[in-house]
């Protein structure tokens, strides 16, 4: 007998399918995907799928399948314009980690069932949170409906997540930053996002007509975000608008850039299309590379794990040690609720900074000032 060759996933576990019956309509047959970290975990899960066939085990109506989708629909009616990023999660989770039960009846689903998909991918912490959240959501709905008594999650472990702590620029990024051999458009966006902190998606959304040269600010008024990789315009996150005072010792560029592009929009393709996500990604990589090459003569590089959203979180400690008050800190960040300025930058106040003095006398000869313009007229 020939021995079956199994592949191995991008995600490093294997796979393969059982065909556990018919479909009555159609009579194609109806697979079960069965996964494991090595050959003999998914041998023994494949043993375990055909035994519970074998054990008359129902794999057919009302299916986990049959019910989700159902859910889903009605849960897209939730959802808006500025969901992209949430819809891009849904899909990934029920598309992507739920397959192995998508042919169990709903109401046979256990904890153990559950247990497995999580174990398999233990090493995805932040996704072990978004399964376990998508599912609690289908359960309880099935409970809601009377379809099911119990939710199975109640009895799941799952791994506990810690979010990356946040830090501000180190002295080599701040330095590297400064001096690397950026293009006009990679140097665009890094001052956008150390002097103005700026979040990755509204820098990308910025146009020509948000820069105000005459009372040095810049209008933040939408954002672009990514689903499945394409660009979608949107409100900012607290879906009001913000100005932000333009530093002085970064106008100069803002004002040369602005008359070298040929669209309205700062971040573009070639064609003017806005950047796809895979663009982006590109040119941040770039970016990371250049301020690497900028620093090996000095011995000086960035840390891994250098991203966007540091150079936010190193606009915040500016704010703070260049003397801004809490509330208006709230408002160039662009905050929602002051809860969040205080709880996310509580630990700001013991976060050591090489230079603050430094780090804050930009802010000397800019126009922020405790009263900044927060209903300044639209341009």
């Amino acid at each position: 007998m020939k021995k079956k060759k199994y592949k191995k996933r991008k995600d490093g576990r294997y796979a393969t399918t059982v065909t556990i019956g018919r479909d009555i309509e159609t009579g194609k047959p109806i697979k079960v995907f069965v996964y494991g970290h090595t050959i003999d975990e998914l041998k023994n899960n494949v043993l375990e799928v055909k035994l519970k066939k074998k054990q008359g085990f129902s794999f057919s109506t009302v299916t986990f399948k049959e019910y989700r989708e159902k859910w889903y629909e009605k849960k897209k009616l939730t959802f808006n314009k500025n969901s992209a990023n949430t819809i891009e999660m849904y899909d990934n989770i029920l598309k992507n980690y739920l397959s192995s039960i998508d042919y169990f009846k709903l109401k046979d689903i256990t904890s153990h069932d559950i247990q497995k998909i999580i174990t398999e991918n233990k090493e995805k912490k932040r996704t072990c949170q978004n399964i376990k959240m998508v599912l609690n959501q289908i359960f309880k709905s099935a409970i809601s409906e009377r379809i099911i008594q119990f939710n199975p999650m109640d009895n799941v472990t799952i791994p506990k997540y810690k979010a990356k702590e946040k830090r501000p620029l180190t002295p080599d990024e701040d330095y590297l930053s400064e001096v690397a051999d950026f293009s006009d458009m990679e140097n665009a966006f890094i001052k956008l996002i150390k002097y103005f902190g700026l979040r990755r998606e509204e820098a990308l959304a910025l146009t020509k007509n948000d820069f105000d040269f005459e009372k040095d600010l810049l209008h933040i008024n939408k954002a672009c975000a990514f689903a499945k990789g394409e660009p979608i315009l949107k409100d900012t996150k607290n879906t009001e608008s913000r100005f932000v005072p333009i530093p002085q010792n970064v106008k100069s560029f803002f004002i040369y850039y602005l008359s070298t592009i040929k669209f309205d929009m700062l971040f573009t393709r070639k064609d003017g299309s806005l950047l796809k996500s895979g663009t982006y990604q590109n040119m941040w990589k770039t970016i990371k590379r250049k301020m690497n090459k900028a620093g090996e003569p000095l011995g000086k590089k960035i840390n891994d794990d250098l991203s966007a959203h540091i150079f936010r979180h190193n606009y915040a400690c500016i704010l703070m040690y260049a003397g801004i008050d809490m509330k208006e800190r709230q408002y160039l960040l662009g905050h929602k609720d002051i809860k969040m300025t205080m709880n996310i930058y509580t630990h700001i106040e013991e976060t050591k900074l090489e230079s603050p003095q430094r780090l804050s006398d930009y802010f000397l000869t800019t126009s922020i000032s405790t009263n900044t313009p927060q209903n300044t007229p639209k341009n």
